[in-house]
């Protein structure tokens, strides 16, 4: 898993590399390593100011900033799941809530009695929680109830898109299928399955035959064939891969060819800000932006406005955008970086748009003048009540 700045890889120890080292100079520069656990980590994921990991029997925390870890007991871990300020963990029988800040407080989410066992997997939308057991998919409401139930045996893993969930199967068939658990398109992978990511309507696979990457439609679009790559993971214009040699990245412009575009963290804060500005202009409604815990906390005439919703919801006309929901580490760069460039100015705690260079960006990017309707709409429709 990796943020803006850094690439962390996870075996029996979380690692930290530097990424602009490793992009600029082909140099793992190590920043820091955790100390040494006594299982094997299952999964990572980065959060704003913390990597969260799963062991067996174990979630682990562990500090961007100096690598130190804590770990919180859990029986029988399958899988973990994570969203801008809370995660979720799956054991072989149960699902658990927990918050980011406080994450040795387990709330049992209660997921139905009649959802065969032993679960497997699991990813997240913005209102759904799908779980894969031996046999099935189930989709359930954020509060763990059932909605939708579909026969599908032999998942491996589940991994969010923006229409729905993926699933990798043991037999090496990929499904990519919509919120409902309708079947939307598949593929297929050689080899053993190991890892796999998605992000910006492409999967990233990981088998013991290399690292394939499908469009949504199931086309093959790149592949390295390698069998020596132990991990991975994809970052915003690179893909940084391990072997028992080191760890190399691989340029996405390398892999996809002319047609690709780099994804640009400034101008991704730039369209979730512009959005927000769009529909403050467009409604005449109050907005108000603070800093809560490192993030920006919008509200408008009062009432949250939910930013992990806005980004997810937004991604249908700015696919770049899921990178926030793939990867909620990326959310502490809208401030940040529009704070550098200049697209916002905070004061007395309070965050103020600089409504010029937004509203310039507005006329320039033609999706804000295609779809303005549409993104007011979006946006309205992530505010709380």
């Amino acid at each position: 898993m990796c943020d803006e700045k850094v690439v962390y890889l996870g075996e029996y120890d979380v690692k930290a590399f530097d990424k602009q080292e490793l992009i600029e100079r082909g140099e793992q520069k190590l920043l820091w390593q955790t100390k040494r656990l006594q299982d094997p980590i299952k999964k990572l994921l980065a959060g704003k100011d913390y990597v969260f990991g799963i062991t067996s029997s174990h979630l682990i925390r562990v500090h961007k900033e100096d690598g130190q870890l804590e770990e919180f007991p859990v029986e029988d871990v399958q899988d973990i799941a994570l969203s801008l300020n809370e995660g979720y963990i799956l054991t072989k029988t149960d699902l658990y809530r927990f918050s980011t800040e406080k994450p040795g407080k387990f709330t049992n989410v209660g997921a139905p009695a009649k959802l065969e066992r032993p679960f497997v997997c699991i990813s997240l939308s913005k209102d759904y929680i799908y779980i894969a057991s031996k046999e099935f998919i189930y989709r359930l409401s954020k509060e763990g109830g059932l909605l939708d139930e579909k026969a599908f045996s032999g998942t491996l893993a589940l991994l969010a898109t923006e229409e729905g969930p993926v699933a990798v199967k043991e037999s090496g068939e990929v499904v990519f299928f919509d919120h409902q658990l309708e079947s939307i398109s598949s593929c297929s992978y050689q080899g053993e399955f190991m890892k796999a990511e998605y992000n910006c309507y492409h999967l990233y696979l990981l088998s013991t035959e290399g690292l394939f990457i499908f469009s949504k439609l199931g086309r093959l679009v790149a592949s390295i064939k390698d069998s020596k790559y132990i991990t991975f993971t994809e970052g915003l214009n690179h893909v940084y891969l391990l072997k028992e040699t080191g760890l190399e990245a691989a340029s996405k412009a390398d892999l996809f060819g002319e047609d690709y575009q780099n994804i640009d963290l400034v101008t991704l804060s730039a369209i979730v800000l512009g959005a927000l500005h769009l529909y403050s202009q467009e409604t005449g409604k109050k907005l108000e932006i603070h800093e809560k815990l490192g993030y920006i906390d919008v509200r408008v005439d009062g009432k949250g406005l939910d930013i992990y919703s806005v980004t997810y919801c937004l991604s249908k006309y700015f696919p770049e955008l899921f990178v926030y929901c793939a990867n909620p580490g990326y959310y502490e760069a809208i401030r940040e970086f529009a704070a550098e460039f200049n697209l916002i100015s905070e004061e007395g705690g309070k965050i103020h748009l600089n409504e010029s260079l937004l509203k310039l960006l507005e006329e320039r990017h033609s999706t804000f003048l295609t779809f303005k309707d549409d993104i007011v709409k979006t946006v309205g429709s992530c505010q709380g009540k």
